[in-house]
């Protein structure tokens, strides 16, 4: 399985079950018309075998606000909703080199280390054929995830590219290409990125294609913004 992935991240906002549907199914909409193996989602199971054979109707709010209600927390005594935790689904697309994602949305508890998020594992992007490998699917999945969720941050990296920066509770991960919100674009300078505004804040894009991209770069980027 391929270690890139792009993720939305984000802290304390309650929304309700109907709200993050809404919000799912108009990010698996645009998803879709990136790539066909972001599309055809499935529910999982404890093995291949046992997950689900039907499709999940993404472009209905009913069934999807249904899914994240079933994801809920609940207590361990008295079986109770944990509220303050949100709704969950994880679904995938079957493929032998499966696409899947993992949202948590509508959490609002006070703690840092507990975020909102939305986290799609890619698949394999140097045997696959067509254009998902480049830059521009990348830019165009971060700003379709930026548009869905309104995020802190979001970005189309790997957990190699992760392991070289600093990683905590709220600094962003840089990739490819990432997108911080409340940071101008004007303030922010970093060899091998430019920076354009964007929604609510900057998006920073590699100035070249994601085999070349550079782990030092990365860690400098990300230091840069959070110095900005």
């Amino acid at each position: 399985m391929s270690n890139f992935y792009a993720g939305a991240y984000w802290g304390a906002r309650r929304e309700s079950d109907l709200e993050c549907a809404g919000r799912l199914s108009a990010c698996l909409t645009a998803l879709a018309a990136v790539d066909p193996s972001f599309s055809g989602w499935y529910k999982k199971g404890a093995t291949r075998t046992a997950a689900s054979k039907d499709p999940v109707d993404t472009s209905s709010r009913e069934a999807l606000t249904k899914l994240l209600a079933a994801g809920q927390n609940r207590r361990d005594i008295g079986n109770e909703v944990i509220s303050e935790l949100g709704f969950n689904v994880a679904l995938w697309n079957r493929a032998d080199d499966p696409t899947a994602f993992r949202v948590t949305c509508g959490a609002y508890i006070d703690n840092p280390a507990i975020k909102n998020a939305f986290s799609l594992q890619l698949p394999d992007l140097v045997e696959r054929p067509g254009n998902l490998g480049m830059k521009s699917s990348a830019v165009a999945v971060v700003k379709l995830l930026v548009e869905s969720w309104d995020p802190d941050w979001a970005t189309w990296s790997s957990s190699d590219w992760r392991s070289t920066q600093k990683v905590d509770a709220v600094s962003p991960v840089f990739g490819l290409v990432t997108y911080v919100s409340r940071v101008s674009a004007e303030r922010v300078s970093a060899a091998g990125f430019h920076a354009e505004p964007f929604h609510s804040g900057a998006l920073f894009i590699s100035n070249v294609e994601q085999d070349r991209v550079a782990g030092e770069q990365l860690a400098a980027i990300q230091a840069a913004v959070r110095n900005a």
